[in-house]
């Protein structure tokens, strides 16, 4: 071995190769567990028993089933591709960490090789993680999702002039552009104070039927939703399974595999009237961004009811105008022809009474 520092040997320094390996293997800040051919874990270093710390000791277990608590081989193995093609391989696999989260780790394969036979001893595993990166990627293609749904319904904003048509419109954007499991828009009926559901688009519209959500002081009437209406501000849900407040409906959202909600209030003047409600398969769906994005969207479409309305009003009163003209027109044209009647009666009048005065009546 070539001589370094003061003509010492990594030995030397390390106190042998066992240890001056360890070292390097114990440095390196990514994980690396190697297997035989049989997928028994025979060593790691000190970051993979800091990853899985839940299933330790790692070394004589399974791969699958210490890194991933399976029974058999996982159906994406980069280990087993490697043991069979003995070439390196590739994969991103998923990863629960010491808190249940989940995250993903980028794994690299290499077949371990017996210097003198050539054979195939085992793999070596080089693990990375990159829940952080993967977790950025997947933002921004969740964000190109919801900045494509806004972008088609601003346009449908643009060009209908029809509240139900819009409504419907939206809805249907959301779910296709969005991707978004379902949405709904639903307007609150004065008369008894219920959320009536107006438009509809998703997987499971059955389930907007069966709701029944009130503005009362009920379990029906503190859900996402009636929460949203009264308060005038959008109201998130992002564990559908574990909210209380979606108690009511919580097996039926389940059954829909719906995940995590958020109603937005549509405003008319100031006065909320009804509501934007999304729908997601993912927990947790609706952060800061999203929440920042969907609040501006339930904004401009409040403002295009706003528009509308002030158009029907518009409508109506040149209808009422056109009427009052119409019903002036009549009048005048009764008042025109009572004068003239009263000119040609008054002359009449005229001419008997000269007929009367020649003969001597008068």
């Amino acid at each position: 071995m070539e001589r370094g520092i003061n003509n010492k040997t990594v030995s030397d320094i390390f106190g042998g190769k066992e240890k001056f390996l360890e070292a390097v293997l114990g440095s390196i800040q990514d994980g690396i567990s190697v297997s035989d051919k049989d997928l028994n874990i025979l060593y790691v270093n000190p970051v993979m028993e800091k990853w899985y710390p839940r299933t330790m000791p790692l070394l004589g277990k399974k791969c699958f089933e210490a890194y991933h608590g399976h029974t058999e081989p996982c159906e994406i193995c980069p280990s087993m591709r490697t043991l069979k093609s003995g070439k390196q391989d590739f994969d991103i696999v998923p990863y629960i960490g010491t808190e249940g989260d989940k995250g993903w780790m980028e794994l690299f394969t290499f077949p371990l090789i017996d210097p003198v036979t050539g054979q195939i001893n085992g793999v070596i595993e080089y693990v990375r993680d990159i829940t952080a990166r993967r977790q950025a990627e997947l933002k921004v293609v969740r964000l190109n999702r919801v900045y494509s749904m806004l972008r088609g319904i601003n346009e449908a904003i643009v060009r209908i002039r029809d509240r139900g048509e819009l409504f419907r419109e939206a809805c249907r954007i959301a779910v296709e552009s969005g991707k978004f499991k379902m949405a709904w828009i639903g307007i609150v009926e004065p008369e008894t104070m219920l959320v009536k559901p107006v438009a509809v688009h998703g997987d499971d519209e059955e389930y907007v039927n069966k709701l029944g959500i009130s503005l009362s002081d009920t379990p029906e009437g503190r859900g996402p939703t009636a929460t949203a209406i009264r308060e005038g501000t959008y109201f998130i849900c992002n564990d559908i399974e574990n909210d209380e407040r979606m108690l009511p409906w919580r097996d039926e959202a389940r059954r829909s595999g719906f995940r995590s909600s958020a109603a937005f209030p549509l405003k008319i003047r100031g006065r909320t009237i009804g509501s934007v409600n999304i729908y997601s398969s993912e927990p947790g769906f609706f952060d800061e961004e999203e929440v920042r994005l969907f609040d501006e969207l339930s904004t401009d479409i409040s403002f295009a009811l706003e528009v509308m309305e002030k158009e029907k009003q518009r409508e109506k009163m040149e209808e009422e105008l056109k009427g009052r003209v119409h019903e002036l027109q009549k009048f005048y044209e009764m008042t025109v022809g009572r004068e003239l009647k009263m000119k040609e009666l008054k002359k009449e009048i005229e001419k008997l009474k000269e007929k009367l005065e020649k003969q001597g009546a008068l």
